[in-house]
């Protein structure tokens, strides 16, 4: 059965005087799925009625309209993308097709040019669809700032909870060394020494502020996503067991911040809204002892997942959870797409992922892949998959970099081989000849 994530309710989020502490640890905490949505966000149900029937129209542009929205140089993070990316065993994705856009900005000019040349993935200017779809743009970015808007708010409560547990676990060192006759020196808290910059907390607090980091970025980028109506049996689509089969989307961690998520909307050929076909469809999520859930968003909710980076930067206090998409049964779900709209939020390419002042990474702790034991055993620390690819003093941009390239290379590397199969059969035709 499907479980509704921890619910928070916006006008809570936006109350200054409300204490969010526990539905924070409860949604993103050791025992959380990493995953919280929400509810009571202004004009978001519109908005989101308004743009996901798009994801359909553009899916049926013709080959050569989408094709100039490709862009190689940024890795297919801007415009249009399908069967460019690689996932699970190497398999080329081609169950979705993805629009990338920032829903912040267009263009970059102000950024530094070595900046730029460095990371094109995030500095390429959007492209959007004007002639074909001009609807498009004006519905993207309406719903993609709105949502951005609320992760920023949620993040500030992040860096609360954060700030939180690190002053309780430095005065409960504290005390134990005092107790022990160590003295207070000889036990420092975690968050001693925060420094100067201004996206890390307050004097003492040694966190980053996580709202302010995403605040100042230009990294954000949102994904509009259409899986294709799953294939009948046999034919390579959907369907199967959660833990054997790729399905539509395989199992992954996002790496940036905060993800922010809609409720799928599924439409038939015609392109009508339905319901969904297949109760056992949709967003999975495995805890961190190993159980997976199947992760039910209600229609009006934002949902928002931990991203690796913030885990990271949070010392394990908070924690990023491996998703997929488990696509429609075919039998059930013939001619019917699912469509969903994400928008990922990150910090600068150039900001440094680091945990707490106090923790570096001997305190922050890497447990071994099976976990160490469960949650329970190790609260605060992350497990290899979690921190997969970072490295103390690891910009986010060189992080995004190393994560990314594991998905785009195995796909580079079969656009090489079938142009190698068909300059061996042009050559083998000539011979013929």
């Amino acid at each position: 059965m499907a479980q509704r994530p921890v619910e928070i309710p916006f006008e809570a989020l936006v109350d200054p005087r409300s204490d969010l502490a526990a539905l924070i640890q409860e949604g993103f905490g050791p025992d959380g799925l990493g995953i919280v949505t929400v509810s009571g966000v202004p004009d978001f149900p519109a908005l989101r009625e308004r743009l996901l029937p798009l994801t359909a129209a553009l899916a049926a542009l013709p080959d050569d309209a989408k094709a100039a929205l490709e862009d190689a140089a940024s890795n297919y993070n801007v415009g249009w993308s399908h069967g460019k990316e690689a996932l699970v065993g190497g398999r080329l994705d081609t169950l979705k097709g993805s629009f990338y856009a920032n829903p912040t900005r267009d263009t970059y000019d102000d950024r530094a040019a070595s900046d730029v040349e460095q990371y094109r993935d995030y500095y390429t200017p959007n492209l959007w669809p004007r002639e074909q779809l001009p609807e498009l743009e004006p519905a993207l970015k309406a719903l993609g700032c709105l949502m951005v808007s609320v992760g920023y708010l949620l993040a500030d409560r992040c860096t609360a909870y954060v700030n939180a547990q690190l002053v309780a676990s430095g005065a409960a060192a504290a005390a134990a060394a005092a107790a022990a006759g160590a003295g207070a020196d000889a036990a420092p808290s975690p968050g001693a020494g925060a420094g100067g910059d201004q996206r890390r907390g307050g004097a003492g607090s040694g966190c980053v502020d996580f709202g302010a980091a995403l605040r100042e970025s230009a990294c954000h980028r949102a994904r509009l996503l259409h899986y294709f109506p799953p294939a009948p049996a046999g034919g390579g689509g959907g369907g199967g067991g959660c833990d054997g089969d790729v399905d539509w989307c395989g199992w992954h961690y996002d790496h940036g911040a905060l993800t922010a998520l809609t409720c799928a909307m599924y439409l038939d050929a015609s392109g009508r809204a339905v319901p969904n076909p297949d109760p056992s469809g949709g967003l999975y999520i495995k805890d961190r002892a190993g159980r997976t859930v199947q992760a039910a968003i209600p229609p009006g909710h934002i949902a928002f997942q931990m991203g690796q980076a913030m885990a990271i930067q949070s010392g394990g206090l908070l924690h990023a959870t491996p998703h997929y998409v488990r696509a429609a049964r075919p039998h059930l779900a013939p001619s019917i797409s699912r469509n969903t709209f994400a928008v990922f939020l990150q910090p600068d390419t150039n900001f440094e992922m680091r945990p707490p002042r106090g923790l570096g990474s001997h305190g922050l702790g890497i447990l071994g892949a099976g976990g160490g034991g469960g949650a329970a055993a190790s609260p605060s620390k992350l497990t290899a998959a979690e921190a997969s690819g970072w490295r103390p003093g690891m910009s986010f941009g060189a992080f995004a970099a190393a994560v990314m390239g594991t998905y785009y290379d195995a796909a580079r590397r079969q656009e090489r081989e079938r142009e190698r199969e068909r300059a061996r059969q042009v050559l083998v035709h000539a011979e013929a000849e």
